[in-house]
C-alpha cells in the first residue's frame, strides 16, 4: 500500500512537471515571436530615420549649404539620422528608438515653423522639393519607433515577471524511510518463561513422585 501511495506521488510530480515544462516552452515561443516582431519594427523604424537623414544629406549637397545656419543643421540632422539609425539596428534599444523619434519629430518641427513663420532668417515652402516626402517619412519613422520601443519596454517588464515569478522544477522526492521500513513486531518474552516454568514444575512434580515411590518400595516409570 505504501509503495503504490509512492508510486502515485511520483506519477503527479513527473505529470505537474510535464504541465510545467510545456507551458514554459509555450511562453518561450511565443516571447521569441514577440521580440522578432519588435526587432523587425525597430530595423524598419531604423530606416526610415536613415531614410530621412538622406533626404536632409541630399538638399545639402543641392545648396542648402550656403545657407547661413540652416545648411550646417541640415549637415547635423544627416549625420545623427545616420548615427541614430545605426544604434537602432545594432543595440535594439528603446532608448535609441526614443532618441530617434526625438531627432524625426523635431525636424519635422522645423520644417513647419520654417513654413509658417520663418526660422533664422530663413522661409521654406512645404511645396519644396522633397519637403512632402520628408513629412511622410519622419511621420512614418515616428509611429514606427513608437510602436518599437512600446514593444521593446513591455517584453523587459515581461521578462522581469517571469524572472519573478519563475516556477523551479522540483524533482520528485525520495520515498520516505518512515514508509519504506515495514513495521517490527515485538514479541513479548512472557509466553517463553511460561513455558519454561510448565517444564520445571513437570520436573518437581516428577521428583515428588520418585521420593514417594522409593518411600513404598516401588520402581516408578517416570515419564518427564
Amino acid at each position: 500500500m505504501m509503495s503504490r501511495t509512492a508510486t502515485v506521488r511520483a506519477d503527479a510530480n513527473e505529470f505537474r512537471l510535464a504541465g510545467v515544462s510545456k507551458a514554459e516552452s509555450s511562453r518561450n515561443v511565443f516571447s521569441r515571436y514577440q521580440k522578432s516582431i519588435v526587432n523587425g519594427t525597430m530595423v524598419v523604424g531604423a530606416m526610415l530615420l536613415a531614410g530621412s537623414g538622406a533626404i536632409h544629406l541630399h538638399l545639402w549637397l543641392s545648396g542648402y549649404r550656403a545657407i547661413h545656419v540652416i545648411g550646417p543643421l541640415f549637415m547635423a540632422q544627416a549625420i545623427s539620422a545616420f548615427g541614430i539609425a545605426l544604434a537602432v539596428v545594432v543595440l535594439r534599444r528603446a532608448t535609441a528608438a526614443l532618441a530617434g523619434t526625438a531627432l524625426l519629430a523635431g525636424t519635422i518641427a522645423g520644417l513647419l515653423m520654417s513654413s509658417w513663420h520663418g526660422i533664422f532668417g530663413f522661409h521654406d515652402s512645404l511645396t519644396a522639393p522633397y519637403a512632402g516626402l520628408s513629412l511622410w517619412v519622419e511621420g512614418a519613422g515616428i509611429a514606427t519607433l513608437v510602436l518599437a520601443s512600446v514593444g521593446r519596454y513591455r517584453l523587459l517588464m515581461k521578462r522581469r515577471r517571469e524572472s519573478l515569478t519563475k516556477v523551479i522544477p522540483v524533482k520528485p522526492a525520495a520515498t520516505p524511510w518512515s514508509e519504506t521500513l515495514a513495521p517490527v513486531k515485538i514479541q513479548s518474552a512472557r509466553p517463553s518463561q511460561q513455558v519454561g516454568s510448565g517444564r520445571v514444575g513437570n520436573v518437581e512434580r516428577a521428583s515428588d513422585h520418585v521420593r514417594r515411590t522409593n518411600e513404598h518400595g516401588c520402581s516408578p516409570k517416570v515419564k518427564v
